[in-house]
């Protein structure tokens, strides 16, 4: 999971947690985590045992980067366990009138919005990107195209890797559900595709032969 900072004090480490309630994000508040449902602790209620934390950002628009590896694998096993994430500041309590601010998912600069990054190398993948809500992505490979299906959130751009890391192509400004980009001015080989999406990005691999 990435995020970016926007501002705030340096120094205060933030840390993720597995949130263990379904807030509703529309309603919920340091005291509620949905209208008239009340937090058990102020602030929000998280399982202890999910702790993640990083290297915080040293400057705005710095991105802060957490391994949550292990908790989406938990919630694609048992999906009724996805709450969502909560961010929770390890600052000093000496310190008077400090934070930190990041950019949210309603940023009107979608760059700088939350990113749940997936690597994976089977040809389709479902995850809960929010309370209720399921996000499939799907690639279909021919011998020169491959297209990808994106039902939930409009995909933005594609990019292709060679073995070593090195772009080869790339497709920008896609802004549709569905694409599919051509493969035939690729040597055999196997490549590695990036689907940036307006609420995610998903990695995967692609194998030409012909």
């Amino acid at each position: 999971m990435r995020i970016s900072y926007k501002e705030g004090t340096t120094g205060i480490i933030a840390k993720v947690f597995a949130l263990s309630k379904d807030a509703d994000f529309s309603t919920m508040s340091w005291n509620v985590y949905k209208k008239g449902e009340q937090w058990e602790k102020p602030g929000g209620d998280f399982d202890e045992k999910t702790k993640v934390e990083t290297k915080y950002a040293a400057k705005p628009d710095d991105w802060e980067d957490y391994n949550v590896t292990e908790m989406v694998k938990g919630w694609i096993s048992e999906p009724s366990k996805n709450k969502g994430f909560i961010l929770v500041a390890d600052e000093n309590p000496e310190a008077n009138n400090t934070g930190r601010k990041y950019y949210s998912s309603e940023n009107s600069a979608k760059d700088k919005r939350p990113q749940l990054v997936i690597d994976y190398k089977n040809s389709a993948i479902q995850f809960k990107t929010g309370p209720g809500f399921y996000q499939s992505v799907t690639l279909h490979c021919t011998r020169n195209r491959v297209t990808i299906e994106s039902p939930k959130a409009r995909i933005c751009d594609i990019f292709l890797f060679d073995a070593k890391g090195k772009m080869v192509e790339s497709f920008r400004g896609i802004s549709a559900f569905k694409s599919s980009v051509p493969l035939h001015a690729l040597g055999n080989g196997v490549y590695s595709i990036a689907v940036a999406t307006e609420k995610f990005v998903v990695r995967s691999t692609v194998t030409v032969m012909r």
